[in-house]
């Protein structure tokens, strides 16, 4: 990442101290696309957010919870290899994606961590039946 990036994509320069962060969590995380259709999203909405790529190793998943509460992160994206190993670390997971074992969506409410599976819902509306 170069300061262009930093002031283009991630907006940096304008991102307060009441901004919200997101990301996406994988390892590998650089093929990742979304970092620049969230930040355009929020840039387009004026959302003070960023969302950024997060590298996680599978074996540091609980450093990086801590991490997260730390820093503090609102949400993330969850991909591939983490789908099925962040649940141990939720507070609470939809009922949909304890059923499937795997969350892809993860926010935190009340200072809980909370998962879901959006890739489901999705399935159901482009695929019913």
């Amino acid at each position: 990442m170069n300061a262009r990036q930093l002031r283009s994509l991630y907006r940096i320069d304008k991102f307060t101290r009441a901004g919200k962060i997101f990301g996406v969590i994988a390892d590998p995380v650089g093929h990742s696309v979304s970092p620049q259709v969230h930040n355009r999203a929020f840039q387009s909405r004026r959302i003070d957010a960023i969302y950024v790529p997060l590298l996680v190793d599978a074996n540091h998943l609980r450093d990086f919870f801590q991490f997260a509460t730390d820093l503090p992160v609102s949400g993330f994206s969850v991909t591939i290899p983490h789908k099925r190993r962040v649940m141990r670390y939720l507070d609470h997971i939809d009922p949909l994606a304890r059923r499937i074992g795997a969350v892809n969506t993860v926010w935190r409410k009340a200072g809980k961590w909370r998962g879901a599976n959006t890739d489901a819902a999705l399935s159901l509306v482009l695929f019913p039946n």
